[in-house]
């Protein structure tokens, strides 16, 4: 039996059949559409179906966080498979609510299961990065290690990782309000392509630069990835598109990769130096795009 539960919410993108090997919690995020909510994962469970669900819709989405009963009811089910703790691993809380939310949960749970220790992680991170911390701690609980020895396997992870990513089109931006029309339009015009990064040191989405036509952007993410890794590491990520047809839907492109030298002891270029909170479409080819909540 299992020592440690793990728990995440969907933004980790983890494949269904790593999910099931080592029995991760996932706890859906919100997209709603006019009056309608849908549950990532569950409502939603192909990229094909938001990709259609936005295009056909009048209004741009929002999204939402889990509700913390709905932590709470995962808790209670992980309570009721005597584990004796549980880890909750969320979406960066620079970029979303989750980690609030879990936060309080872990509040209501220890007045309700005071037999088991329940503690909250921000990831720091999202998508393909935030998979990678989830199944570390995963791959520790499975091992039989206790609550403060799977935390140090997220922890190792996170200070590792680089999130870099690449927003190929400005549309969404525009429609959610987060980017003048006119700065999109010209954006378009010049195959202007924004790439930013998520260092686990701010859990934010802070620019890196600006390249112009796509195939010079895939490029430039492969070279940040190379500069930035171990000698002879290969990048690993599973929110890189896999094929052409799934990237010319997508919006965005994000790279995960871990890197030589913790991401917080390095250098933040002159294009980084200001923070910049943008909400927009995280996506992948296995799992639907996601909004940041």
């Amino acid at each position: 039996m299992t020592r440690v539960g793990v728990v995440a919410d969907t933004a980790a993108s983890i494949p269904q059949d790593l999910i099931q090997e080592y029995g991760i919690t996932m706890v859906p995020l919100i997209t709603v559409f006019a009056d309608r909510s849908y549950r990532d994962g569950i409502d939603l469970k192909e990229a094909s179906q938001l990709f259609d669900l936005v295009y056909k819709a009048d209004k741009f989405p929002s999204s939402s966080a889990p509700a913390p009963a709905d932590y709470l009811d995962v808790y209670r089910k992980l309570a009721q498979d005597k584990v004796e703790g549980i880890l909750s691993i969320t979406i960066s809380s620079g970029l979303s609510a989750c980690f609030d939310v879990a936060t309080q949960a872990k509040e209501m749970a220890q007045k309700e299961l005071p037999n088991v220790k329940v503690e909250v992680f921000d990831s720091r991170t999202t998508v393909g990065g935030f998979g990678m911390i989830v199944l570390a701690a995963a791959r520790a609980a499975a091992e039989g290690k206790d609550l403060e020895q799977v935390i140090k396997a997220a922890s190792e992870v996170r200070d590792k990782l680089n999130c870099v990513v690449l927003f190929d089109t400005l549309s969404y931006l525009a429609k959610s309000g987060r980017l003048g029309r006119g700065q999109a339009l010209m954006g378009t015009v010049l195959s202007i392509k924004p790439i930013a990064e998520v260092p686990p040191s701010t859990g934010m989405v802070e620019p890196v630069t600006r390249v112009r036509t796509r195939s010079k952007a895939i490029k430039y993410l492969v070279e940040i990835a190379r500069r930035r890794s171990k000698p002879g590491a290969i990048a690993r990520s599973r929110s890189i598109p896999s094929s052409t047809s799934c990237f010319d839907r997508a919006s965005t492109a994000v790279v995960s990769f871990f890197s030589s030298e913790s991401p917080s002891t390095r250098p933040r270029s002159r294009a980084a130096s200001g923070v910049t909170r943008i909400g927009a479409r995280q996506s992948m080819c296995s799992r639907p795009p996601r909004l940041l909540v």
